[in-house]
């Protein structure tokens, strides 16, 4: 959760084969009108890379090595 209370997550992707090896991840975050928005899915998103950014106003993970980021925008949580 950012400092202004919008949030952001990782989970297992529930589409996928729960046994499967490697496990597919997708990076997650709260849309304005409260449903999920997905920012990234794959094998390859590492899952101990995930943070919050400096600014608190975004997240950052990485996915194949890269860093990647999104901006944290939706409803605050109360």
């Amino acid at each position: 959760m950012s400092k202004v209370g919008q949030l952001a997550w990782i989970n297992r992707d529930p589409t996928t084969d729960p046994f499967a090896d490697p496990v597919t991840l997708q990076v997650k975050r709260v849309a304005d009108d409260g449903t999920p928005v997905i920012l990234d899915s794959g094998t390859n998103i590492d899952p101990d890379s995930f943070r919050l950014s400096k600014t608190g106003r975004s997240v950052v993970w990485t996915h194949s090595g890269a860093s990647r980021s999104a901006r944290l925008e939706g409803p605050k949580v109360p």
